[in-house]
C-alpha cells in the first residue's frame, strides 16, 4: 500500500506544471486618506498557495506583504487609509499547491506605481474578457506583431506600334518616305518653273534681247 501512494503522488504533482494565470489591470490614481482595494483573479489547474501583495508606500521604502481574500472567483486586498498617502507602489505574486511559480504582475525592479489624487476616477482592475497571462518574469508574453504583405508595384509596359515589329508593313520603311519626299519636292518645281514662265519658254527668258528698228520708207511700199 505504501509503494501505491508514493508512486501516485508524483503522478499527481506532474500532472500541473505551469504557474497561475494572474488576471489584473493596475489603476493609475487612489484617493489620498481613504482605504483602497486591490483586486485580482488567479486562474490554476491546481489549488492556489499564498496569492498576496507585496507593496510600499513610498519610493525606496520597505516592502510589506497583505495577503488575498477570496470572494467568489475574485480576489481582494484592502489597504488602510493611514498608508494611503502620496504614492503607492505594488506587485502581486502568487505559487499553487505544487510549488510551480511564483507567477508575479509586476517585479520589485519594476512596480505597479499609483500616484494619490483628490477625486480619482474610477478603474475595473479585473477585466471581464481580457486575461492576461503572467509568467515568471512578471512581464506578459508578447504578442507577435502583424505583417501586412506589400504587393510590388506593377509595371506598365508602354504601347508599341506596328512599327517597332521585326515585320512591319512598308509605309514604316525610313528609305520609302524619302523617296516620296524627293518627288514631291521634284513636282513642286516643275510646277513653279511653269507658272513662272506662262508657258511661252521665250517669254522673259534671262539674257534675251528684243530690239525694233523705226525708219522713213524709201521704197513707199505699204
Amino acid at each position: 500500500m505504501l509503494v501505491c501512494l508514493s508512486m501516485a503522488v508524483p503522478a499527481i504533482a506532474s500532472a500541473d506544471s505551469s504557474m497561475p494565470r494572474i488576471v489584473h489591470e493596475a489603476c493609475t490614481e487612489f484617493v489620498r486618506g481613504r482605504p483602497y482595494t486591490i483586486s485580482a483573479r488567479f486562474e490554476d489547474e491546481s489549488q492556489l498557495f499564498d496569492p498576496k501583495v507585496i507593496y510600499r508606500t513610498r519610493a525606496g521604502g520597505h516592502w510589506k506583504h497583505a495577503s488575498f481574500k477570496k470572494d467568489g472567483d475574485e480576489f481582494h486586498v484592502v489597504l488602510l487609509p493611514r498608508e494611503m498617502r502620496k504614492q503607492l507602489e505594488y506587485f502581486i505574486e502568487v505559487f499553487d499547491e505544487f510549488g510551480n511559480g511564483p507567477a508575479r504582475m509586476g517585479s520589485p525592479d519594476a512596480p505597479i506605481k499609483l500616484k494619490a489624487a483628490k477625486g480619482a476616477e474610477a478603474c475595473e482592475q479585473i477585466p471581464k474578457n481580457t486575461e492576461v497571462v503572467v509568467m515568471a518574469t512578471g512581464s506578459p508574453e508578447p504578442k507577435p506583431t502583424p505583417v501586412t504583405p506589400v504587393t510590388p508595384p506593377v509595371k506598365l509596359e508602354e504601347p508599341q506600334g506596328e512599327c517597332s515589329n521585326e515585320v512591319r508593313p512598308l509605309y514604316c520603311e525610313p528609305w520609302l518616305w524619302g523617296g516620296v519626299g524627293a518627288v514631291v519636292l521634284t513636282g513642286i518645281g516643275i510646277g513653279i518653273y511653269f507658272i513662272a514662265f506662262d508657258g511661252d519658254p521665250d517669254k522673259n527668258v534671262p539674257g534675251t534681247i528684243q530690239l525694233r528698228a523705226f525708219g522713213p520708207n524709201v521704197t513707199g511700199a505699204q
